[in-house]
Formats: structure tokens, C-alpha cells, sequence
């Protein structure tokens, strides 16, 4: 039996802005931490956050020069993956994901998790 008072839960931060990253940058520099697992969050037409798909080279730049975080994943949100009047503007949401994924792909030396779909996109847009 596993004791649970034991285990060690890390919560993992969401960046969604250059703000966002510089602020946990310092701190992550003045705690003397590497490599400390992060979600991305990429604006796909939700508008609410997120970093924009042009500014995802950038980022990866930094996340190459300054070593203090680690993707763990890069995430997005569907706006109406549910509705068929929606699905021209789903697939353009996901043709950026994929895009903004993509660049980090290309840039950084190793794997992360990528989602997006909420559970209308599993079962009508899984393709």
C-alpha cells in the first residue's frame, strides 16, 4: 500500500505570456532551479490567453538559451469543436496548434504532450 502522505505533488505552471515566462524565469534563476516542467499555452482563437502562434519562435528560443523550464506539454483550447457550423474555424485551430507545435518540435532536443482536444473534438473531429 502506497503511503500518500509520502508522495510529492509538483504543481506544473501554465505560461501563457512573455510576462508570464520572464517573472517565472527570475524566480526560477534566483532559486537556482533547471529544467522546471511547464504547459505552453498557445492562442488559437479563443482570445482569452495564450502565446500566438508568430511568437512561438521566440519562446522556444528562449526556452533553448535560458534552461530554466522544461516543456512538459503545449496546450490549447477548441472554441466549438461540438458545433458543425464551427468546423471550418476547429480545423483552422487545429492546423495552428499543429503549426505552433510543430516550431518546438524543430526546436528543442526532446518530446512533450500536446492537447487540445476537449470531448466533442475526440469524438467528432479524431481524424
Amino acid at each position: 500500500m502506497v503511503d500518500l502522505r509520502a508522495t510529492i505533488c509538483v504543481a506544473v505552471p501554465e505560461i501563457f505570456s512573455f510576462k508570464v515566462y520572464t517573472k517565472f524565469h527570475q524566480y526560477l534563476l534566483q532559486q537556482g532551479i533547471n529544467d522546471f516542467p511547464v504547459h505552453i499555452k498557445i492562442n488559437t482563437g479563443m482570445n482569452r490567453l495564450g502565446f500566438e502562434v508568430s511568437e512561438v519562435e521566440n519562446l522556444a528560443n528562449l526556452f533553448i538559451q535560458n534552461k530554466t523550464m522544461l516543456v512538459k506539454s503545449v496546450l490549447s483550447h477548441l472554441v466549438s469543436s461540438e458545433t458543425l457550423e464551427d468546423d471550418k474555424f476547429t480545423q483552422q485551430q487545429l492546423h495552428l496548434f499543429d503549426t505552433a507545435c510543430n516550431v518546438f518540435e524543430k526546436k528543442m532536443s526532446y518530446t512533450f504532450l500536446k492537447h487540445i482536444a476537449n470531448s466533442a473534438a475526440i469524438f467528432r473531429h479524431s481524424n
